[in-house]
């Protein structure tokens, strides 16, 4: 009994392990290693720890987000939901909670993970915000504020970047691309400060997220130049995911190569066809 308790104890360890590297993955823009380790993750048995599942649901979110349309996203988070709501928080689900809250945003869900969201304040509040772990939550607070339109959501996070840039890289550039964000949400691009704060976040690992400030300067500009510059941009932090696929892969396969996964926004099929002709030099 105890060999047969400790090789299932070392199964689990490693469907964790393969959990954080298929997580990784992503932060990393390498959605094939993400679903290479999620599949050997899911041919282990599954975790008993509601941790795990919050991994894994994080990291199923994640891939459809950043690689699949809406409707995907939203049947991801539909699945996810039950699995994450009643997981506690603690120190090491910060993280992919951080990744989670985005995603909710994104499909207009800022309840369900609230709680949530309140008892990882809480806990990084006590620990003194050490900005390694309290950095990605807070820009999960500002991320929803701006994907739900809601301004007052995102004050006290951006304020909270602001205090700890003087000590920590990520929570400086997460702070100034918050600013550039706002600005250019506000009807202000500047081509300079849009592309400057996108590639400080993928330098700070946050390429998708560079990927989407860019595309969302290109279309809030009217000059052509500027917009061709910042969707070629958006493209290089975040390039397309061309890897071949199975119909019985994930959803995210469907119309992969016609939806906008290079810019890192949710585009209609007529705004990715501009775009494609604006980088074509077309008027």
């Amino acid at each position: 009994d105890g060999a047969v308790a400790g090789a299932q104890g070392g199964q689990w360890a490693l469907r964790r392990l393969l959990l954080w590297q298929a997580w990784m993955a992503i932060q990393g823009e390498r959605p094939t290693d993400a679903r290479q380790s999620l599949r050997r993750a899911e041919q282990l048995p599954p975790p008993t720890s509601p941790r795990d599942e919050l991994l894994r649901q994080s990291v199923l979110v994640s891939l459809a987000r950043r690689y699949a349309d809406m409707a995907s996203l939203e049947a991801a988070w539909e699945e996810a939901k039950p699995g994450v709501r009643h997981v506690e928080v603690d120190l090491f689900t910060v993280l992919p909670l951080s990744s989670l809250i985005c995603a909710a945003a994104r499909v207009g869900d800022a309840t369900t993970l609230h709680p949530h969201f309140v008892s990882a304040l809480d806990i990084l509040g006590r620990l003194g915000e050490p900005p390694l772990w309290s950095a990605h939550l807070r820009w999960a607070g500002v991320q929803q504020g701006i994907l739900l339109n809601r301004p007052e959501m995102l004050k006290p996070h951006a304020r909270a970047l602001v205090a700890a840039a003087a000590h920590s890289p990520l929570a400086s550039a997460m702070a100034r691309a918050g600013g550039v964000w706002v600005a250019v949400l506000g009807g202000s691009v500047d081509p300079d400060a849009v592309e400057a704060a996108g590639r400080s976040l993928a330098a700070a690992g946050l390429a998708w997220d560079g990927a989407r400030l860019a595309a969302h300067g290109a279309r809030r500009t009217d000059d052509r130049k500027v917009s061709s510059r910042l969707l070629s941009c958006a493209r290089e932090l975040h390039p397309q995911d061309v890897t071949p696929r199975p119909e019985s892969a994930e959803p995210e396969a469907a119309g992969a190569t016609t939806s906008p996964h290079a810019v890192g926004i949710a585009l209609s099929e007529r705004e990715v066809e501009v775009g494609r002709l604006v980088l074509e030099g077309r008027t």
